[in-house]
């Protein structure tokens, strides 16, 4: 019983360690993508001026780069965060 928990226990770190790694060669991906990742999220009419820096501020855009992993990762594990449906869309009660 003891070798079964031992195999269970190493695979669930071994799983652990690569979806970590997957999440951390995600982000580098997504950071390494050439463009302004706010302005590739703005529409390009002039009407939607002043929402590339409300999406740098809401997706941590305008953060150094090891705090934006942080809320990256944060927002990853715990599957909450803001998107920018949320806050142009409420949320309507019955």
């Amino acid at each position: 019983m003891a070798r079964i928990l031992k195999v269970m226990v190493r695979k669930g770190v071994n799983a652990a360690i690569t979806i970590f790694g997957i999440i951390c060669l995600n982000y580098a991906l997504l950071r390494l993508m050439p463009g302004d990742p706010a302005l590739s999220l703005t529409p390009r009419d002039p009407k939607y001026q002043g929402l590339a820096e409300y999406n740098r501020e809401l997706f941590g855009f305008d953060k150094p780069p090891w705090e934006q992993f942080f809320i990256y990762l944060q927002r990853t594990v715990t599957l909450t965060g803001e998107s920018p449906t949320d806050s142009a869309f409420p949320s309507s009660t019955c």
